[in-house]
């Protein structure tokens, strides 16, 4: 298995576990550091094939399950036990990937937990979580636990190819590895997040600031780059039907590809918007913690340095209590995303925040 950028404890047990696994592997730590190209390798690994092949999800022997909008139902759950009488097609065993596993209601979790009590000898379960706490003890009990950290900037950069540019964005992508992928093979992705910090300084500083504008901004370039992941996916579907040929057996398996094509497509369309809205919140964020150390005399530490005038002018009109009182709300804002929220509600909230949060340090 190959090693992982900025995890060589994770990269050590995974290696170990690829030859002799147990039943049920827990990867858990915070968004961005990996873990769902981690679970990639390692299931390829354990199927014995390609990890592109596991990555859009068109092995026989894979079976995956993440949220149906915000939870894990327990419906999924129940067609993943179905699942477990069937067994290996063509690999010497079975790879169960349950992703963002912690969404799982009590219901849902109790009925994978008969799962992972008496497993068939060929399942090996492997659960992605983000926040282990909210996982039901009873689960994470029974798996083995690889925990994974926010990876160096350098490792970041060396993951994207080194250079000047990796460098500046592994700083930007303030240890999330995904982001910063986006980011250097992305140019949209890049000019969205650019867009994102323009938002963060002209909600403070622009009286004609309109956040449900703004909102709405940003809610149509998710939609796009949700449209873009799932078109990608599609093409990807459509070269894999190609390589089948006909008859009774082809036919079989050009309905299970294209199916899970299918749902993979839906999958990645909403998760590339789920990320994107992140990616926003975590921007607007970022630049205000700039804004902060700028205040606080540590110009030096400031992520975004190409952006530095600027920052240095919040700051001193700002202060230190200003660009602490709006970087307090803009974090509830991304706590609040991990909920049940509407998108362009908690997006409208967190730019009505900056504006007055400033405002009212001023006033105060």
């Amino acid at each position: 298995m190959r090693d992982l950028e900025g995890q060589p404890e994770a990269t050590r047990l995974l290696g170990l576990a690829a030859d002799t696994p147990r039943h049920a592997y827990l990867l858990h730590g915070p968004r961005g550091s990996g873990k769902d190209d981690a679970a990639h390798a390692f299931i390829a690994a354990l199927l014995e094939t390609d990890e592109h092949r596991v990555a859009i999800e068109q092995h026989p022997d894979l079976f995956v399950v993440e949220p149906e909008g915000e939870a894990i139902l327990i419906d999924q759950v129940r067609e993943l036990r179905g699942d477990l009488h069937l067994r290996p097609f063509e690999a010497p065993r079975r790879a169960y990937l349950i992703r963002e596993a912690e969404t799982m209601g009590r219901d849902a979790a109790n009925a994978l937990l008969k799962s992972l009590e008496e497993p068939p000898p060929y399942a090996v379960f492997v659960l992605v979580c983000h926040d282990r706490a909210r996982l039901l003890p009873t689960i994470d009990s029974r798996c083995q636990a690889v925990r994974f950290r926010t990876p160096p900037a350098a490792a970041i950069a060396a993951a994207l190819g080194g250079g000047a540019e990796a460098e500046r964005i592994a700083r930007l992508a303030r240890g999330d590895l995904d982001l910063a992928r986006r980011l250097a093979s992305d140019a949209a992705a890049g000019a969205r997040y650019e867009r994102a910090l323009d938002l963060a300084r002209d909600a403070a500083t622009d009286d004609r600031f309109d956040p449900a504008a703004a909102a709405a901004e940003v809610l149509a370039a998710a939609r796009q780059a949700g449209a873009a992941a799932e078109a990608e996916v599609a093409a990807e579907t459509a070269a894999a039907l190609e390589r089948i040929g006909t008859g009774r057996e082809s036919k079989r398996e050009r309905d299970r590809v294209q199916r899970a094509g299918d749902a993979l497509a839906k999958r990645r369309r909403r998760r590339a918007e789920t990320d994107e809205l992140r990616a926003v919140v975590d921007a607007v964020t970022g630049y205000w913690r700039d804004v902060l150390v700028a205040a606080v005399g540590a110009s030096e530490a400031v992520v975004s340095s190409d952006r530095l005038a600027e920052i240095a002018l919040l700051a001193e009109r700002f202060g230190e209590e200003g660009a602490g009182v709006v970087l307090e709300h803009a974090r509830e804002v991304r706590r609040s995303l991990e909920l049940p929220v509407t998108p362009s509600l908690a997006l409208e909230r967190l730019f009505h925040s900056v504006a007055l949060g400033v405002r009212g340090a001023l006033i105060l």
